[in-house]
């Protein structure tokens, strides 16, 4: 084999045995991983790539498409993969959450370490110097791409860059994260990239790639009302067909059971998506603060979007200080949508109906 069948060989096969990824068929995405594309092949930028977005857009779908895609032919020599993920749905809708919602470093440190052939000490609480250490003094044509998966549990993701990418380390490697929590702005050398909501061709596709064949015959008209209260979202889409093939229903009563978020289903998807962002609103800004800026959108209808000065008042948060932080962490967690340059707000409709009706 070549140097380049190996390099490409070892990168698919890292993939393979570490990537937890949902091989469905991606629709509509190829805009989105053309520009990271783009990013990976940056030879002066684009040193930490993120991936952001609400939960359920296929986020680690992207990564995994970009990094089997590319990351040869980009230049990179060795790959690595681990996910900070600490909670999972399971395919029937249910919840699994791991023991410990703690982000082990060290352990990660570790995992990486293993897939890069780099050597670590016997006391683990060297390791994570040790790794910085060993990807600084790796020979000057290997280059190391990282992905960290599934940042969304995480306090701080500034922690990350911090044990991954210091100034010494990154160069000229990269590291992919995939995460709810916005970035811009909080750490040098970082491009992101929003990923969001399928557009109604690219999602009508993909519905009727999961369905039966009543739905692949169905009307464009029939099946645009999945679109609208999934808001074009892949993991509502898939778990919305999963549920009307097997209950049996007719399309309007999932419809309405999945826009009431009032079963066990929707309950877990609403956990799944927001109830994380919404505890680590919590902790940022207070219970109070938290509970105020996101019940401001009830007097909305959902989906309706509102302005600076309107959300204000109908938080009642009186310290114009405390409610920008609100805002402000609201809206790096994807809970609060900004639009057309961030004069107005808006959130999902199933977000507004679980904090409204909750």
């Amino acid at each position: 084999l070549s140097q380049s069948s190996r390099v490409e060989e070892r990168i698919q096969t890292i993939l393979r045995n570490t990537a937890v990824v949902d091989h469905t068929q991606l629709f509509g995405v190829d805009t989105f991983i053309e520009k990271v594309k783009d990013d990976l092949f940056a030879s002066q930028a684009g040193w930490i790539i993120s991936l952001f977005g609400e939960g359920g857009l296929g986020k680690t779908a992207l990564a995994y498409e970009i990094v089997a895609r590319y990351a040869a032919a980009a230049g990179f020599t060795r790959v690595a993969w681990v996910s900070a993920k600490t909670i999972q749905l399971l395919p029937d809708g249910a919840l699994l959450r791991n023991s410990s919602a703690e982000l082990h470093w060290i352990n990660l440190v570790k995992k990486l370490a293993d897939q890069l052939d780099i050597g670590l000490g016997d006391n683990s609480s060297g390791w994570i110097h040790d790794f910085q250490h060993g990807i600084r003094s790796l020979p000057a044509d290997e280059r190391c791409l990282l992905i960290v998966d599934n940042l969304e549990t995480v306090d701080d993701v500034t922690e990350a860059i911090q044990y991954l990418g210091g100034n010494q380390v990154i160069k000229p490697h990269k590291i992919i994260v995939t995460t709810r929590y916005a970035l811009l702005g909080k750490a040098q050398y970082l491009v992101e990239r929003h990923a969001t909501g399928l557009d109604i061709e690219p999602a009508l596709h993909f519905i009727r790639s999961l369905g039966n064949e009543d739905i692949v015959q169905a009307s464009d008209d029939e099946l645009k009302s999945i679109v609208d209260v999934t808001e074009g979202n892949p993991l509502l889409i898939k778990l919305f067909v999963t549920r009307f093939l097997t209950t049996h229903l007719p399309l309007a009563l999932v419809l309405a059971e999945l826009q009431a978020v009032n079963k066990r289903i929707g309950k877990n998807i609403i956990d799944y998506l927001y109830a994380e962002s919404l505890t680590v609103l919590e902790e940022k800004c207070g219970e109070d603060a938290a509970h105020k800026i996101m019940n401001a959108f009830c007097p909305l209808s959902a989906g309706e979007s509102i302005d600076y000065q309107a959300l204000h008042a109908y938080s009642g948060i009186e310290d114009e200080e405390m409610f920008r932080t609100a805002l402000q962490v609201a809206c790096d967690l994807a809970l609060i949508r900004t639009s057309r340059l961030n004069s107005q707000y808006s959130i999902h409709s199933l977000l507004w109906k679980f904090v409204c009706n909750g």
